[in-house]
Parts: structure tokens; sequence; C-alpha cells
């Protein structure tokens, strides 16, 4: 595991990852670089835990906590508090899940507001739960930009 002035070496963090000679790869939005270190990690899963231990490996190997042990090594990284990052579903689907649970609590409010600078998938989070609600929601998309100076 990188220290935290590792993490700020990008010579070093690079060389944390698998990537072809030559290639600068700078997608943030999909699949990054493998680390070095998950086929080791893959084959511990596989054979280690999965194998032996079955539907015990919720508990035993903890994978029931994942999401809060990657968290708190994420929060690390960002000067986070402890316990206040949590890894979850994709990022569509928590906007999913938050846009769900804000229509629980508006009321009489039928217009979800967003702005033109979302990421299309974000949107399309939106669209597909008004459908769900047969259109009882109506989608209010705010071009934003063009109220923003420099």
């Amino acid at each position: 595991m990188a220290t935290k002035g590792q993490m700020t070496n990008f010579e070093e963090t690079k060389k944390q990852f698998i990537l072809p000679k030559g290639l600068i790869y700078l997608d943030g939005n999909s699949l990054g670089p493998m680390p070095k270190n998950v086929p080791s990690e893959i084959n511990t899963l596989l054979h280690e835990e999965w194998s032996n231990l079955l539907i015990n490996g919720w508990n035993d190997a903890e994978w029931m906590f994942q999401p809060e042990n990657l968290g708190n090594k994420i929060s690390r990284i960002i000067g986070a508090e402890d316990n206040s990052v949590v890894v979850g579903e994709t990022l569509s689907v928590r906007v999913f899940q938050a846009l769900s649970s804000a229509i629980k609590d508006v009321g009489k409010r039928k217009i979800i507001l967003t702005d033109s600078g979302n990421f299309p998938s974000d949107l399309y989070m939106a669209q597909g739960l008004v459908h769900l609600l047969n259109d009882q929601l109506e989608i209010r998309i705010w071009h934003l930009r063009k109220y923003l100076t420099v």
C-alpha cells in the first residue's frame, strides 16, 4: 500500500499500475488501469476465501464490511475523517437512489431540477425514475453555463 507521500509522487504512483509503455491513460469515467497487486488479491479471494469459506466469507473474510473499509482508505487519501466515506454502487445507481429518496420527501413538488452540465447517464437515471412513476414528475434542465462568469 502506498503512503500519503507516495500518492503525490506520480512516478511512484504510476509504478503501481500495469500500463502499456508510452501510453498516457486519462480515462476517469470508465475502467482505470489495473493495479499490479490485483491478480494476487483476486487469487486470494477466489482460492482461499470464496472456495473455502463459501457464504461464511461475508463474515469470516469481512466481505460485508468492505464498503466501509475501502471508504476509510479513501478518506485518508482525501483528508476526510474515518467512517465518512463509503464505497458503493456505480455513480449512476447512487444518483438514482438519491433521487428516489429525495422524491419521497418532496410533498406536492413535481419537478426535478437539474443542470445541463450533468453527465448524460445522470439525466438518464432521472428520466428512468420519471418513467417508473408514470410521468408524475417533470425534469427541467437549467442551462447554468450561460450564468457563469470566469
